[in-house]
């Protein structure tokens, strides 16, 4: 294994005389994309000239979000501009190419390292002296092509994958406009403020706690933002941290979480396990009032764009997206009869099956 010390060096090139008018973000799922696609507004600066400049076969990374992916290699732009606050990082392709190293950095072994190097009071942040402390097999550059070559087939496998998965989703939320539309009409269905509909909203704890290696999990942003509740790399805290934590806030089957901090606000996922967990205050609870709503439905209709636009109109922080609690508890909510949030669930379980049999034909093959 080799540390990256050796084979890396930060690039620092700033777009001074504004040549570089590409403003591109880097995104845990898509990789490099124009700024004004990924961001739903405006969130980058008007001055341009103390972007990074990234130039074709670099590597950027955003240091808050690199332990959910948020790193990628520049491949079919000649150069882009990102913000001041990413890391551009070039790389000598004589000893290490560029795309093994973005295939690692993706991978299960590189991301659990970067959780174990991250440090930051507010939100974890890998620094570049750190980000270069990462160890890896570095094999010849003919077994790195190799690997570059299976591993792009895989990806495509897997592309193939998301597509018809993604295809379901958007089966799904065609349905719920179709049935419900997608701005709140009180003339069609009634209109509720989220806190009405919930026996209570609340956060998790907002001072990190002390991490152990075993106990119960701990989940922030970074483990809700698939869409569902994600203990994969997840911390851990004592039995008695978590039983402090739980007095105020106390995730459990049948709830709803929704992000609320940074870059990835505004993402519900429906509690669908009986696991004990506490949470991070990045993470809403919501307690819904299961004599008013179905908690998949509301989980369902809070990913619908007609609630994400209230968040993007009401998200507070320049640098760091924040959601307060009292804005959440003030979302309009589409409500239909009862009998009507059931019958779109059930058609929301026969599409999980449906996925799920996709997963399984995609391990089988």
């Amino acid at each position: 294994m080799n540390e990256l010390t050796d084979f890396v060096k930060e690039f620092s090139c700033r777009n001074k005389d504004l040549r570089v008018k590409k403003v591109f973000s880097v995104t845990n799922s898509n990789g490099f994309m124009p700024s004004a696609d990924y961001f739903s507004k405006d969130v980058f600066s008007n001055d341009l000239s103390n972007y990074k400049i990234v130039r074709k076969g670099m590597l950027a990374y955003n240091p808050s979000r690199i332990n959910v992916g948020s790193v990628a290699c520049l491949e079919s732009e000649d150069e882009v501009i990102v913000s001041p606050l990413y890391v551009v990082v070039a790389v000598d392709e004589t000893r290490l190419l560029a795309e093994y190293l973005d295939l690692f950095l993706h991978s299960d072994v590189a991301l659990r390292q970067i959780r174990s190097l991250t440090s930051g009071s507010v939100r974890d942040s890998l620094k570049y002296n750190a980000f270069t402390r990462l160890k890896l097999p570095i094999p010849s550059i003919d077994q790195q092509k190799s690997v570059i070559h299976w591993l792009s087939q895989v990806k495509t496998i897997i592309s193939t994958k998301n597509r018809q998965l993604q295809g379901l989703d958007q089966l799904a939320k065609s349905r719920f406009i179709e049935l419900f539309g997608d701005c709140p009409n009180p003339q069609t269905f009634p209109v509720v403020k989220l806190a009405n509909i919930a026996e209570k909203i609340s956060d998790g704890v907002h001072a990190k706690p002390e991490y152990t290696p075993t106990g119960k999990p701990f989940l922030s942003v970074v483990n809700i933002v698939k869409g569902f509740v994600d203990f994969s790399d997840c911390k851990y805290v004592s039995e008695d941290a978590y039983r402090k934590m739980i007095r105020s806030t106390h995730p459990q089957r049948g709830d709803v979480l929704y992000t609320k901090v940074g870059a990835t606000y505004g993402v519900p996922a429906y509690v669908d396990t009986e696991r004990d967990f506490c949470l991070y205050v990045s993470v809403c609870l919501i307690k819904p009032d299961h004599s008013k709503v179905n908690s998949r439905f509301l989980a369902f209709s809070m990913k619908m764009p007609y609630v994400k636009r209230q968040a993007d109109a009401k998200i507070k922080g320049i640098g760091v997206p924040d959601l307060h609690l009292n804005q959440i508890r003030d979302f309009d909510i589409i409500l239909p009869a009862y009998d009507k949030q059931n019958d779109f669930v059930a058609f929301i379980e026969e599409l999980d099956k449906s996925k799920l049999a996709a997963q399984q034909l995609e391990v089988a093959a």
